[in-house]
């Protein structure tokens, strides 16, 4: 009976380890987010895992969903100009398409806004 017990015990372990998903288990689109990010963005804050910067993507999408744009969604977290850029342009990309369009009017401001302060 014990015996019975214990090899129950050890099935049920056995199917739900098959059956649970990993727990870095991420989508296509987070995949290619973390990529983009890893390969573009150059140094990663302290303490950036991976899942630590998928939340982070999706933090920027909720954001700018409720309205923020995308330097706003940005400026939330810490990290070089290069490493926010790529995290913002990415998550609009790959996690959120529906507000990349928010980062390509935001980059022609920023340009135009540049080119009428002198810039070359």
């Amino acid at each position: 009976m014990i015996k019975k017990s214990v090899l129950s015990a050890v099935l049920a372990v056995g199917i739900a380890a098959t059956v649970a998903p990993a727990a870095n288990a991420f989508t296509p689109a987070e995949s290619a987010y973390l990529g983009e990010v890893k390969m573009f963005a150059g140094p990663l804050p302290a303490g950036a895992n991976d899942a630590a910067l998928v939340r982070v993507g999706h933090q920027v999408c909720t954001d700018m969903r409720g309205g923020a744009t995308a330097w706003e969604a940005a400026s939330k977290f810490q990290g070089g100009n290069r490493f926010l850029v790529t995290m913002v342009s990415s998550a609009s990309a790959r996690l959120c398409p529906d507000q990349k369009g928010k980062t390509v009017t935001e980059a022609r401001l920023s340009y135009s806004l540049w080119q009428a302060a002198g810039g070359r």
